[in-house]
């Protein structure tokens, strides 16, 4: 018997800087997560491909456009590895003046 769970992906702002991290019994480094930004319609757009470092987290810096936006880190099944399925990160509001 299989059973499929997701990969915990935290997900934060410090300061300018955003943190990705993806936690599981697997190593994620050298996988990728995609930032995604919510549309007007509700959708997603893969805005970026963050790669993650060997202790399965990656700091970076994002340009958005003014005003406010909603974010969120998708780990495709693609790279969560056997047994686990997609993983979705906390919704992140973000306004920038």
């Amino acid at each position: 018997m299989t059973v499929n769970v997701a990969p915990r992906v935290g997900f934060g702002l410090n300061g300018r800087l955003y943190v990705a991290k993806v936690t599981s019994d697997l190593s994620y480094g050298g996988r990728y997560v995609l930032v995604q930004k919510r549309n007007a319609l509700g959708g997603w757009k893969t805005l970026k491909h963050v790669y993650l470092g060997a202790n399965s987290r990656a700091v970076f810096r994002l340009t958005l456009a003014r005003g406010r936006s909603v974010l969120r880190l998708a780990l495709p099944a693609s790279q969560a590895g056997a047994g686990y399925v997609a993983g979705l990160s906390r919704l992140l509001p973000v306004v920038k003046r």
